[in-house]
């Protein structure tokens, strides 16, 4: 592998559309490709970290972004449970087994202050967090500021529960999984199908996947130039039906080369 850069159940009803926020799974993965195959060591991906830990489940994912900066996704804050209506933010994280503290969140200006549908124009589901001090010894992954994603073979990484596209079965070892995918849409978001290796004229890749409950404000990493940057960040899946977490669901992200002057703007 090139070097290491790499969703409270809300579930709201669009007409025929489901639509659900990624709150405590990982990495939904073929059935028929090998479980090992998915594993991933925390190593490989430093600046990726999870927002809230207990004994065995990590909740929500941000990543590395500057020295001082994280992204993730906007509605994680409330449900990893940060007061950020105190001025005296304290919230805990372990990066690279460093512990740091989140200090201060700045929301993106279009979101709406709770998840609502995915396809709710103009609801933009991104946050920037500040962190107490540098992040030593960890290269901040860089954004991805191009507009050709589409068709693009792109990487995520998630803990917790895992499960299968044949069976949508879960089950939690605490292990850190990874997963690859193609955009299969790319306008206002970045939209990923999990496609059957079974299926007809399937394209599914080798270690094809999308991640899960619990994963929400993971990365979508797309290898630019020899480099792994970061185009996306999780926000949802589209369910259609009983395909939530199986084989023909469809995962969202924001896009993050949308978005370059707004986390410019806060960061600089």
């Amino acid at each position: 592998m090139a070097t290491s850069w790499l969703k409270r159940i809300n579930l709201q009803m669009a007409t025929l559309l489901c639509v659900v926020s990624l709150p405590a799974n990982a990495i939904m993965m073929r059935h028929d490709t090998g479980y090992t195959r998915y594993l991933a060591s925390e190593s490989e991906y430093p600046a990726v970290f999870p927002l809230l830990e207990d004994e065995r489940s990590k909740t929500c994912v941000a990543t590395l972004i500057a020295a001082r900066w994280a992204i993730t996704a906007a509605h994680c804050i409330e449900q990893v449970g940060m007061d950020v209506k105190d001025d005296t933010l304290s919230h805990p994280v372990q990066i690279n087994k460093q512990s740091h503290t989140v200090t201060r969140v700045h929301f993106h200006p279009q979101w709406p202050g709770q998840a609502r549908p995915l396809n709710s124009a103009g609801e933009v589901d991104l946050a920037l967090l500040y962190l107490d001090r540098s992040v030593a010894e960890v290269a901040p992954i860089p954004l991805y500021q191009g507009d050709a994603e589409q068709g693009r073979e792109m990487s995520f990484v998630g803990w917790g529960y895992a499960g299968f596209g044949s069976s949508g079965q879960r089950f939690n070892d605490g292990r850190l999984r990874r997963a690859a995918n193609r955009v299969d849409e790319a306008a206002d978001r970045l939209h990923f199908y999990f496609d059957d290796p079974a299926g007809p004229a399937s394209a599914a890749l080798p270690l094809e996947g999308i991640p899960g409950l619990g994963d929400s404000g993971g990365p979508a990493l797309v290898l630019e130039q020899g480099e792994w940057q970061l185009a996306g960040i999780a926000v949802g899946e589209i369910d259609r039906g009983q395909r939530w977490g199986r084989y023909g669901a469809r995962v969202v992200y924001e896009r993050i080369g949308q978005h370059i002057d707004w986390v410019r703007q806060i960061i600089r």
